[in-house]
């Protein structure tokens, strides 16, 4: 995000797209794409999340072609910066959002506290409903709740919550979908608890609804999903 003063910014890149349009130069698909994008951050952060959605949303068009001048992808960016102006109204609101996100995480992972960060996660998912960082911290929770507390249903009970409306199409930095992440995890919590027919509706469901969908490290989930299901052989 941009620091300064975001209305003269967003002011300073109009005028560079403005003046690269009238010197009637060869088109520079990346410098421009990456003009667009620093456009939307200093709409944000000025507050008129209106008009960075139409930045963000012509980025988004150009699929995996959106690449700045130095090689830099900014579809997935732009795409989280887009979810964020929908369920933020204001750079206030991204701001305490992304804070509490930062503490949340650090109580999971830095001062190993999974009840705070629990409730951490919680309270941005009622607080901040369609923001982008509502379903990736129902995931988070989801996680903490199978992988800490051995509690399978409190699992899946936020996963359930991720899979509902916009939640699931929430972007991790890396690309990760929230609701790719849930479909999988409840897959295998389904199966490590003896539901096969459970199991498979998530990870058919995953190979579904999202192909071409990746975990945090990159890998896809797809060709995981097609070898549990494998693994569980036929049925319903």
């Amino acid at each position: 995000m941009l620091g300064g003063r975001p209305r003269l910014a967003a002011s300073a890149f109009r005028a560079a797209i403005g003046a690269h349009d009238r010197q009637g130069r060869p088109r520079q698909k990346g410098l421009d794409v990456w003009l667009k994008f620093r456009l939307g951050e200093a709409l944000m952060q000025s507050d008129d999340m209106a008009e960075a959605r139409v930045a963000f949303r012509e980025i988004m068009a150009l699929g995996p072609a959106a690449k700045a001048h130095n090689g830099r992808a900014l579809a997935v960016a732009s795409e989280m910066h887009f979810r964020e102006t929908r369920g933020l109204r204001d750079s206030k609101g991204l701001q305490s959002a992304s804070a509490l996100f930062r503490q949340a995480q650090d109580a999971q992972y830095v001062r190993h506290q999974p009840d705070e960060a629990l409730t951490l996660y919680r309270r941005i998912a009622a607080d901040y409903p369609d923001s982008n960082f509502d379903g990736r911290a129902l995931a988070q929770a989801a996680g903490l709740l199978w992988f800490e507390k051995q509690d399978d249903n409190g699992a899946l009970e936020a996963i359930d919550q991720i899979l509902q409306g916009e939640r699931k199409n929430d972007l991790w930095p890396g690309g990760m979908r929230a609701g790719a992440w849930a479909l999988f995890t409840q897959g295998r919590i389904r199966e490590a608890a003896g539901d096969r027919p459970g199991a498979r509706a998530a990870y058919r469901q995953l190979m579904d609804e999202w192909p071409d969908a990746r975990d945090h490290d990159g890998k896809p989930f797809a060709p995981r999903a097609q070898q549990r299901l494998t693994a569980l052989g036929g049925g319903p």
